[in-house]
């Protein structure tokens, strides 16, 4: 919706696009339910806790539309890993520390120097705003573009993350730069200086 009204079918300059060829970084769990290769999108959604996941309601397996997130730096990987709780846990669900380089990207630019949210009349703030609203945005991009990559969008926390769609994941690959535990000693001292840059206990 956009003031209101249905918004339009979304469409797309090449300004709108910025491309990416540097680390990202991730950090998840090795143990419990639902874990996944660090390397593979999750096909399940949408997630009502997730802001830019691009299935569409109700939930379900949907491959076409799967997701992987990730961030620019381990500051703010660390920040959406532990960002209910704000506590960094390194042992509950064996967490590692996860960075890697994917094929170059070609991201839809959703950060203030992107100008694609104000041309199809979307308020620049959304992307700040209710998730629900986020989701249907990614929806509707994908949508209007399935070979979309994925969206480069500013961080509620720190920095900027990148959202990676099928066609992004497909870019990702299994080999990464770093693989650590979080509980190792040397993770746990950097990830201290982490949580005292984020404010978190841990």
């Amino acid at each position: 919706m956009v003031n209101g009204r249905p918004a339009p079918e979304p469409t797309f300059r090449p300004t709108d696009f910025t491309r990416w060829d540097g680390p990202l970084w991730r950090i998840v769990r090795t143990s419990g339910d639902h874990v996944r290769p660090w390397w593979e999108p999750r096909s399940y959604g949408p997630l009502r806790t997730m802001r830019w996941d691009p299935q569409l309601p109700p939930p379900r397996d949907q491959p076409g539309r799967a997701v992987l997130y990730a961030a620019s730096d381990i500051v703010g990987a660390a920040a959406e890993a532990w960002h209910a709780t704000r506590r960094i846990d390194v042992r509950s669900g064996d967490p590692v520390i996860v960075s890697f380089t994917p094929q170059p990207l070609r991201l839809l630019d959703l950060t203030s120097r992107g100008r694609f949210l104000v041309r199809n009349g979307f308020d620049a703030g959304m992307v700040g705003g209710p998730r629900a609203a986020c989701r249907r945005l990614a929806g509707a991009v994908l949508t209007a573009d399935p070979a979309m990559e994925g969206l480069l969008v500013p961080s509620a926390r720190t920095g900027v993350d990148v959202v990676l769609f099928a066609a992004g994941g497909a870019k990702v690959g299994r080999r990464a730069t770093l693989i650590h535990r979080a509980d190792d000693p040397s993770a746990v001292r950097l990830l201290s200086e982490v949580a005292d840059e984020l404010g978190y206990a841990i």
